[in-house]
């Protein structure tokens, strides 16, 4: 067992378990758009790559993305400093900058977990402009797809909000 501290609480873990899943077995929310489980499949999705999970780490440079470090023996863990909320806002303003404007038209408007981490961080405005992104929407799957410029993979968008983005293999 790994023995840590989270939020000054001292808590304990099976080793290999990221900070994310710690401090969600003991209480302690941290947001995520990219990570999610599939209970019952035995299915983790953690790609780390939103950035909306990030933590301070004692002695660590850097904010660590919750749901891709591991925890380690005597690690202290903040999840809602200063620095870590400025920093998802942050993130969350720039996720909103490329995000399609059409929520009030969405099916899942009012139950959109990037609307509500957007309202949860104060966000009235995005203070970044600048080119945004096209997305085809496919209308048999209420999905907006976006292939990446170099690659075989497409970013499947519920029309609803960025949170849902996966990173799918296409045959096109």
């Amino acid at each position: 067992m790994i023995n840590l501290t989270i939020d000054n609480k001292p808590i304990q873990v099976p080793e290999g378990t990221t900070i994310l899943k710690a401090a969600r077995m003991n209480g302690i929310d941290i947001p995520t758009l990219c990570h999610f489980e599939l209970d019952g499949m035995n299915f983790e999705n953690k790609p780390g790559g939103c950035r909306v999970c990030v933590v301070e780490v004692k002695g660590r440079r850097n904010l660590a993305p919750a749901c891709a470090t591991d925890v380690m023996e005597g690690m202290e863990v903040l999840t809602h400093s200063a620095r870590v909320i400025n920093a998802r806002k942050t993130v969350v303003e720039l996720i909103l900058s490329d995000h399609p404007n059409d929520c009030l038209q969405c099916e899942k408007n009012g139950d959109c977990e990037l609307q509500s981490l957007t309202k949860r961080l104060g966000i009235k405005e995005i203070p970044f402009r600048g080119a945004q992104s096209t997305y085809r929407k496919d209308s048999t799957l209420s999905v907006y797809v976006r292939t990446a410029p170099s690659a075989s993979t497409a970013i499947w968008t519920s029309a609803s909000c960025a949170a849902a983005a996966r990173p799918c293999a296409t045959s096109s």
